[in-house]
């Protein structure tokens, strides 16, 4: 077969991952392209902003992962960027005057607001104005990645692409050529534990039908035991064990409880979701309520005059010291609601102390919405999840019958075996590196060999991603951002 990889980002394990495809195709005889940025791009996934170091750094890390893994036989070729025009506007008014906009029919706009939405304070109604230069660099990149690899594909002739994650803009328009052109093509993400990724054939990493699909057959397959592997998920995430990624709770207080919790009450814990890390996926949006918030503020309005109903907003830790929109509605809901205690993301409060004092617990996609049923309280979820449609939660079809829900006194948790098949494919999804190893988040090495780019570029380059990192987020962030950089 004709084999074309599109890789154009040095993060471990993508890259490797990139690397790991190409050398299983080359030992079984396809010919292998892989395509890589050399700079010319205006922005990409890793640097946005085209700064020159991170560049730098980029091209010392592949030089790096090349010489230890020996991938001679592979074809390498740059992205062609001709004398395009960058038919759009010059500036978009709102969020939603972007995400309408289409490039040759193509819906670029969304995918560049859904990338710009995760930079800029993950503020899904993020000023479009006050960030027009930005957008103008990523719209640009996108269109100069979709006419280059035109140009690639017509002259490699490939019967499968391969690309990292698929969302953002750096590979939207790559996935959309490979939908017109009727050419097969995989997408790859971390998988749930370290030394896996995943696959994902013609569509995006997070589909859930695809998701649910993989879910029932990996349990179906599964043997003696698989209830123990399903359950150490469960027990490995409470104990801070980290997994496929960081974990949320590290910096949270085993057992801490928020000042006068009232058990005489009947309290009611809402875990909320980061409102952006779905944004601009259609499969993912709510079905009963325009988003979280408003969600949120439906059930509390629907509780206003009930004093025996005590709410608490445990806000998702990645939205720590964040001053976006998605909190400052937050901060509204909780002036305006007296029966809502709200705990902000930097908050230590346990997660795991408030489940387990909780009598009902509400998520919007959170994993957190699982993991009560696993651990025995009944558990709706409002939104949509990677384990919907498994009987692991209550499924409201309506506002009215949420609140019903959150009323009856008999509603009992849903049957814990259910969640297991969550834990079990969580730990057992994806495929094996084998050429590969990992070590650790952002650790991977190739027989023994750590992948680095040059040790020097590299200590220059952590002080011009640490300038870019310091922000408003506070000192845990900052140190968790460091310890990851310190492994880079």
């Amino acid at each position: 077969m004709n084999i074309l990889i599109y890789s154009i980002v040095f993060e471990s394990p993508h890259v490797e991952t990139d690397y790991e495809l190409a050398l299983q195709f080359v030992n079984r005889g396809d010919s292998v392209t892989m395509v890589r940025c050399m700079g010319q791009l205006k922005s990409c996934f890793v640097n946005p902003s085209h700064n020159f170091l991170i560049c730098s750094l980029c091209k010392s890390k592949y030089n790096s992962v090349k010489t230890v893994s020996g991938t001679d036989k592979v074809k390498e070729v740059t992205i062609p960027i001709g004398q395009n025009e960058y038919d759009f506007p010059e500036s978009f008014k709102n969020i939603d005057e972007l995400k309408s906009f289409h490039y040759h029919g193509l819906d670029a706009g969304n995918a560049v607001a859904t990338t710009l939405i995760g930079r800029v304070d993950k503020d899904h109604k993020f000023d479009t104005i006050k960030y027009k230069v930005q957008i103008n660099r990523e719209l640009k990149m996108w269109v100069d990645t979709y006419w280059g690899m035109q140009q690639v594909m017509m002259d490699t002739k490939p019967d499968a692409v391969y690309f990292f994650n698929g969302r953002f803009s750096s590979y939207h328009a790559l996935r959309w050529l490979c939908i017109r052109n009727k050419i097969t093509y995989y997408t790859h993400e971390r998988a749930g534990v370290l030394g896996r990724y995943i696959l994902r054939e013609n569509t995006l990493p997070h589909n859930i039908v695809k998701a649910l699909e993989e879910l029932k057959a990996l349990w179906g397959e599964g043997g003696e035991g698989k209830e123990e592997i399903g359950a150490r998920f469960f027990s490995d995430r409470r104990n801070r064990v980290v997994q496929a990624w960081i974990s949320f709770v590290e910096m949270q207080a085993k057992g801490h409880l928020p000042p006068g919790f009232d058990n005489s009450k009947k309290n009611i814990v809402i875990f909320n979701s980061t409102m952006e890390e779905y944004e601009g996926m259609a499969d993912w949006a709510n079905p009963l309520y325009k988003d979280d918030n408003e969600g949120i503020r439906q059930i509390l309005e629907s509780f206003r005059d009930n004093e025996e109903y005590r709410f608490y907003l445990r806000v998702h830790p990645n939205l720590k010291f964040l001053d976006n929109s998605q909190m400052k509605e937050i901060y509204m809901l909780s002036k305006h609601y007296p029966n809502l205690h709200l705990i902000k993301p930097e908050e230590n409060c346990d997660s795991y102390a408030l489940l387990d004092h909780a009598d009902k617990v509400v998520v919007f996609g959170s994993t957190m919405g699982v993991e009560a049923t696993f651990w025995g309280k009944p558990s709706i979820l409002l939104g949509k999840s990677l384990y919907m449609g498994i009987d692991a939660c209550y499924e409201p079809a309506s506002h009215t019958e949420a609140v019903d829900m959150i009323k009856d006194d008999e509603l009992n948790p849903k049957c814990k075996y259910n969640s297991l098949k969550y834990g079990y494919w969580e730990l057992m999804r994806g495929v094996p590196f084998k050429h590969f190893s990992q070590s650790g988040l952002f650790i991977m090495t190739y027989k023994d060999q750590i992948i680095a780019p040059n040790k020097l570029l590299t200590t220059i380059s952590k002080f011009t991603i640490l300038s870019l990192l310091i922000n408003k987020r506070g000192r845990d962030d900052l140190k968790r951002k460091i310890k990851n950089l310190l492994k880079i």
